[in-house]
Order: structure tokens, then sequence, then C-alpha cells
């Protein structure tokens, strides 16, 4: 990881209980590998898992000193039993490295330049 990238964190999540006694936080915690300390942390982002399967996600900026993620999706339930209990399902998380404009310039130009090369060996 490189200070100044942006990663993007996706998923889908549902849930079958209804109603919805608990609640969902997902965060990245950039941390430093070196000293093992946290650097900083995204706010929580709080999206509500339905019936049926939704997305979420959100981007974020890695900090000047972190070289490593922990990606945290937290069930929350603050209430005992039976009000404290749920079903939450997630499915298809990705976090992956945005790529920068000038990257996907050069890849498609790169594509152009085959496209005429191959023209060219007909």
């Amino acid at each position: 990881m490189t200070a100044g990238s942006e990663f993007s964190l996706t998923g889908w999540h549902a849930t079958t209980t209804s109603p919805l006694s608990l609640g969902v936080e997902i965060r990245i915690e950039w941390r430093n590998s070196i000293s093992n300390t946290e650097i900083s942390r995204t706010p929580n982002a709080t999206p509500i898992p339905g019936a049926a399967y939704s997305q979420f996600g959100f981007n974020a900026i890695v900090p000047a000193g972190a070289d490593t993620a922990r990606v945290v999706y937290a069930i929350q339930s603050f209430t005992t039993n039976p009000l404290g209990n749920g079903i939450v399902y997630v499915d298809d998380m990705s976090f992956a490295v945005v790529p920068e404009p000038s990257s996907i310039a050069l890849v498609g130009l790169g594509g152009l330049a085959l496209l005429g090369f191959r023209r060219r060996q007909s």
C-alpha cells in the first residue's frame, strides 16, 4: 500500500431477521505493520441490510504511515435475548486499489495499439 492510493471496499449483505434488532458497522482501519499501531480509520458506514441482498461500499485514501489495512464488518447488538438476536449474510466482499485515470488511459492506448498491429498483420 502506498500513501495517497485510493481503495474501494464493496460487498453485499442481507438479513432474514425482521424486525432487525441489530446494527451493522463497516470501516477500514489503516495500520503500520512495523510498529503494529493503528494510524487512522474511516468513519463507520452503517448500511441497513434488508431481506434481499443489497450492495454496500465506499472508497478511502491510504494515509501516510499506513502499509496495511484491516477491514471491519461488525454486527452490533446492544440488547438482550430475544431482541438481540439476528442473522446477517455477507457475500462477495472486495477490497481493491482503484486504478489511477492515467493507468486506465495507458491500458486503453495499449489495447488500441494491439488492434492496429493486428489489422496490419492481416
